[in-house]
């Protein structure tokens, strides 16, 4: 499964974002697999999930995380080591590859690039009957003021656009809840320029960010924010677990045909 033709399928540089979405299913046969190359911290912090299909989606997103990680930089998935900010957000040490992984019901967003920080989110599009309450007490005054303004049926898909890509870039820059989602405002409206109008005081900062909606499924908002010029997004279809694995095994396969390659010019 060639899922970035282009460019390789496990090879990253600092001109594109490889985008994964994998649907998980809570009592998938694939969680075992992936549970394996987890950290002995990983799996203490699995088992305090209360709910198994909470703990199932974890396992599935950091296992995925690691193995994917493991084919970018050709290293065993267990043997990954990350180290956090002081907000949490996890890293790579001595790497320039940056990555970050959301998750909603059914469905697990990585992303992965060179040399920039990056954040994505996704949200399953669904009825809040308390909406407009939480667009007025996170978005910034003018982001709120246009989703009320906004046909009933029209508010619901613009606030998940809304939401997601103002996660997106809290989650790029790593400051989580101390980045009020109000101080900065993005377009939401249907069929308008994805982009940042305003971010903080200073006028020329949302000229430094990218912003771009992903399309995982008609069901879903997920949207990608990072500090640079834009990137060319290479993204794979929404894969099954089973399709997920298989992706992951061509990946195995064409390391070991590289190394082997450079080890017989050698």
């Amino acid at each position: 499964m060639h899922l970035f033709p282009e460019h390789g399928l496990f090879h990253l540089n600092d001109a594109c974002i490889d985008v994964w979405s994998v649907s998980v299913e809570p009592s998938s046969n694939v969680i075992p697999e992936l549970e394996t190359v987890l950290s002995a911290a990983e799996r203490e912090r699995a088992a305090r999930f209360i709910f198994d299909r909470d703990r199932n989606v974890w396992i599935a997103a950091r296992g995925a995380l690691r193995m994917l990680l493991g084919l970018y930089l050709d290293v065993h998935p267990a043997s990954i080591d990350f180290v956090y900010s002081e907000k949490g957000k996890p890293s790579l040490p001595n790497s320039n590859i940056n990555f970050n992984v959301s998750h909603t019901r059914g469905v697990i967003l990585l992303a992965f690039t060179e040399g920039c920080e990056l954040g994505v989110d996704i949200e399953l599009i669904r009825p809040l009957p308390d909406m407009m309450q939480i667009a007025n007490l996170n978005f910034c005054r003018d982001e709120a003021q246009e989703l009320a303004g906004l046909s009933e049926e029209a508010r619901q898909p613009a606030f998940f656009r809304c939401w997601t890509r103002k996660e997106s870039y809290v989650k790029a820059t790593g400051n989580g809840l101390s980045t009020p989602l109000g101080e900065f405002r993005v377009s939401f409206r249907e069929g308008e320029s994805v982009r940042f109008l305003q971010i903080g005081k200073d006028p020329l900062t949302a000229s430094q960010w990218a912003l771009h909606d992903l399309d995982i499924s008609p069901a879903y908002a997920a949207a990608i924010a990072y500090r640079d010029v834009p990137r060319q997004i290479k993204q794979s279809p929404l894969l099954r677990p089973e399709e997920f694995i298989q992706a992951l095994k061509l990946g195995e396969s064409t390391n070991s045909a590289l190394r082997n390659k450079a080890q017989e010019t050698n």
